[in-house]
């Protein structure tokens, strides 16, 4: 239900949305034949991913991947777009003009998510970025020394590391693959089998040293 651009901002401050209705909402109708969000058959997805960001105990590209494996497949971008919307808590934004400042209005459709959750997940994530912000710390560095050293055997692409938080608040780290998200490894294990790698290469180069010298001799 397409709304002229002149009924636009007149619409936004009644509390009904203008424009493609965002994942997890449909148009439909009211009992004045007005145009108005409701759910969709995706919403409770867009809930569920609302719920995992709020515990705040997983990276959000796992839990991408699995409300892909869910069946709602959303690219990066619009991940952080939809947990950034307050649309989702039943909010409606009317960009500023010359005349009137960026305002916001309660919307007439169905929240997906409570007030008090979509804002813990706002501050989840004002709380990550400024960590992201911050030089990685020793323990980082100590944990996962092979970060952006090793290659992706699916895709080629970069091997990168990050840490998990445990529901009991422990932190494990993996190396995993950003690209394609198919390789995924305790880095203990991976910094382990590295460490016997390299021992073997200095051990067999040590021992071709002292042949090598005692031919020479």
């Amino acid at each position: 239900f397409p709304v002229t651009k002149r009924g636009h901002r007149g619409a936004r401050k009644a509390g009904r949305w203008t424009g493609t209705a965002p994942i997890g909402y449909k148009y439909s109708r009211d009992s004045e034949d007005k145009s108005i969000l409701v759910p969709d058959q995706r919403a409770p997805l867009i809930t569920w991913m609302f719920q995992e960001v709020g515990k705040d105990e997983r990276l959000l590209s796992e839990i991408r991947r699995e409300l892909s494996a869910r069946g709602l497949y959303v690219g990066r971008s619009n991940f952080s777009l939809i947990i950034r919307n307050p649309i989702y808590k039943g909010i409606i934004t009317l960009k500023g003009n010359e005349s009137e400042p960026e305002t916001t209005y309660n919307g007439v459709h169905e929240p997906l998510v409570s007030a008090e959750l979509f804002d813990e997940v706002q501050a989840i994530l004002l709380g990550r970025q400024k960590k992201q912000k911050k030089h990685i710390n020793i323990r980082d560095h100590d944990e996962l020394p092979l970060r952006g050293l090793l290659s992706c055997s699916k895709c080629g692409g970069h091997i990168t590391g990050s840490a998990s938080r445990s529901r009991n608040g422990e932190r494990h780290y993996y190396y995993h693959c950003n690209e394609c998200g198919k390789e995924r490894y305790r880095a203990e294990v991976v910094n382990t089998e590295m460490e016997k790698l390299l021992q073997t290469i200095e051990d067999s180069y040590r021992d071709w040293e002292t042949t090598h010298v005692n031919e020479i001799g």
